[in-house]
């Protein structure tokens, strides 16, 4: 189990992310954004 204030911390940070995907939507030509993180 991860520690509450690490568990607060990534869910802010998702939360933020979540924030700001919705005020600057990608545009449809764009490749997902989830994409950038992969590594295969």
């Amino acid at each position: 189990m991860l520690p509450i204030l690490q568990q607060k911390r990534v869910l802010t940070q998702t939360l933020e992310d979540l924030i700001y995907l919705k005020e600057h939507p990608p545009t449809p030509n764009q490749p997902c954004g989830i994409s950038k993180y992969r590594t295969d």
